[in-house]
């Protein structure tokens, strides 16, 4: 394992909080071997968290605040634009 300069990192509470830690994660690796270091923390703490949200209600908690800070509506789309895959 690779030590890291990175505190323990809390866990998100919400999307937002999800995203806005995957951007500073990414933001500050140093190098590809750190960021796939990075992104195995966080998808561990994601799973931890997924694991822990044993009722509907708690699971709908962590979707919440959809659209508060994405502008667009936040919405990801499963099959608009198909650029490139023809």
């Amino acid at each position: 394992a690779v030590a890291s300069d990175v505190p323990v990192m809390n866990t998100p509470a919400n999307r937002t909080e999800w995203a806005e830690l995957i951007v500073k994660e990414m933001s500050s690796a140093s190098d590809p071997n750190d960021t796939r270091n990075r992104v195995f923390r966080i998808l561990e703490m994601f799973d931890k968290c997924a694991a822990n949200c044993s009722t509907p209600d708690e699971a709908h908690k962590m979707r919440e605040t959809k659209g508060t800070t994405d502008g667009g509506g936040g919405k990801v789309s499963s099959g608009g634009d198909k650029r490139g895959k023809e």
